[in-house]
């Protein structure tokens, strides 16, 4: 690095300035922008990789791209989003939450309603699981009391089987 000072008209001194030649020398450096025409990138004399075939991974790929497409297309997924965009765009007060803004213009539910459902669904579950826990005890006493009811059956049928005497 070097300095350098500035002179003004009267041969005083301004100031100071520090400036890196390395810097300017890479700007002197860079190339001019080639420009090319159109034929120029096409042609097989010109650049013979350019006019290489895809592979078929590169086809296959393509191919699931364009399906994927058609089906947003098809199932009305551009449409909505495009018109979400669009009314974004038009808000004159740009929303401090731009995914906020989309999923409320979809149908989906807020921040603080998403909130909201996932305590209750937790609630929810909390519940269920104490009402499987009661079923299964019931089922369990319920099994029992068949047990003891067939093995009660059971002994009067013997008792009645046997011959008196």
């Amino acid at each position: 690095m070097t300095t350098k000072s500035i002179l003004r008209k009267g041969g005083t001194k301004k100031e100071d300035y520090v400036f890196d030649r390395s810097k300017r020398e890479k700007k002197k450096k860079k190339p001019n922008a080639v420009q090319f025409n159109v034929g120029e990138l096409t042609s097989s004399t010109e650049n013979p990789k350019l006019n290489k075939k895809p592979s078929k991974k590169a086809k296959e790929k393509q191919a699931k791209k364009e399906a994927f497409r058609k089906y947003l297309e098809s199932s009305g997924v551009l449409d909505a989003l495009t018109k979400v965009l669009v009314a974004l765009y038009e808000q004159n007060d740009k929303p401090t939450s731009a995914v906020e803004f989309v999923q409320q213009k979809l149908g989906g539910p807020s921040l603080s309603e998403y909130e909201k459902l996932q305590a209750e669904m937790s609630d929810l579950q909390i519940r269920y699981n104490e009402l499987l826990t009661v079923h299964q005890e019931t089922c369990s006493q319920l099994e029992e009391l068949k047990n003891t009811h067939t093995v009660a059956s059971s002994k009067d049928n013997v008792e009645v089987d046997l011959p008196k005497p």
